[in-house]
């Protein structure tokens, strides 16, 4: 009996394969953005402070506070008063939103504050003269991740009586 024998040829050929990368839309968009946010974080874009102003009864008041940072890291927060009335003011009253200052820890105030209350931390300025600016300035540390939102008020006046000026804050806190 005889078997036909072939000679040995090797294995097949591989078959032609497309070397490219075909993204889908979505890959398309979320691979940039990827390698775009830890560029941005090097950068320091998500590291920042916030700063806003409002004008009323006789002040001009600006708060310079976190707007985002980072978890457990101290960072300035400055309240700062400017008569901007004909006549001097015996006292100005600021008032920290105690639900804000609760995502702190470690929360200093100079000059101390006078009162805690359950809604407000208050510190009272005294004897601002007319183009005089006083300020009230602190030091935060991130204590709880996520959004937080409060106010700082300042009302003119030795018994409150002036209309507030009201600047709405928020910070972000994360990891």
């Amino acid at each position: 009996m005889g078997y036909a024998t072939a000679e040995w040829q090797g294995p097949p050929q591989p078959p032609e394969i497309d070397r490219r990368l075909r993204f889908q839309r979505v890959q398309a968009i979320g691979v940039p953005i990827l390698l775009l946010l830890p560029t941005l974080a090097l950068l320091g874009v998500f590291d920042g402070t916030g700063t806003k102003s409002a004008e009323g009864s006789g002040l001009r008041v600006t708060v310079e506070y976190p707007a985002r940072v980072r978890y457990r890291s101290r960072e300035p927060l400055t309240v700062s008063v400017e008569n901007t009335g004909g006549r001097a003011l015996a006292e100005a009253t600021v008032r920290f939103d105690r639900d804000f200052l609760r995502a702190f820890s470690g929360v200093s105030l100079m000059p101390e504050p006078e009162a805690v209350t359950r809604e407000h931390f208050v510190v009272t300025l005294r004897d601002i003269r007319p183009g005089e600016a006083r300020r009230v300035s602190g030091e935060l540390e991130a204590e709880a991740y996520g959004r937080h939102r409060g106010a700082v008020e300042v009302v003119p006046g030795e018994d409150g009586g002036g209309e507030a000026v009201r600047i709405p804050v928020e910070t972000i806190t994360y990891p």
